[in-house]
Formats: C-alpha cells, sequence, structure tokens
C-alpha cells in the first residue's frame, strides 16, 4: 500500500491518502488539491508530488 501525507507536500493540512499504486495516489492528489487547496495541479508539482509517496507497512509485514 502506498501512502502520501498533504503535509508532506508542504500544506497545513492533515489529509492522508493511501492507494495501492502511485498513479492512484497521484489521481487522489489531483482532486485533493484542487477540491480543498483550490491549486492547479501542474506537470511539475505531480513529479514533485511522486516523490514524497512512501510505502505503507503494516505491522504484520517484514
Amino acid at each position: 500500500m502506498k501512502i502520501l501525507r498533504c503535509c508532506d507536500a508542504g500544506f497545513d493540512c492533515d489529509h492522508v491518502i493511501r492507494a495501492a499504486s502511485e498513479e492512484d495516489i497521484l489521481w487522489e492528489v489531483v482532486d485533493h488539491v484542487q477540491d480543498v487547496h483550490h491549486i492547479e495541479v501542474t506537470v511539475e508539482m505531480a513529479e514533485q508530488v511522486e516523490g514524497l509517496i512512501q510505502e505503507e507497512w503494516t505491522n504484520d509485514e517484514p
């Protein structure tokens, strides 16, 4: 599972996005940033955000 915290991208926001793939995360980022932060996502912004996506480990994973 992939995870991205909005605050990691520099926003004062506690929104967390979890998805199976980086592509799915990016689609959700676009929706969230446009709807909540009223910012149009550029290619450059998407590339920067992509670098912030992390793998989320659960307690039962090695």
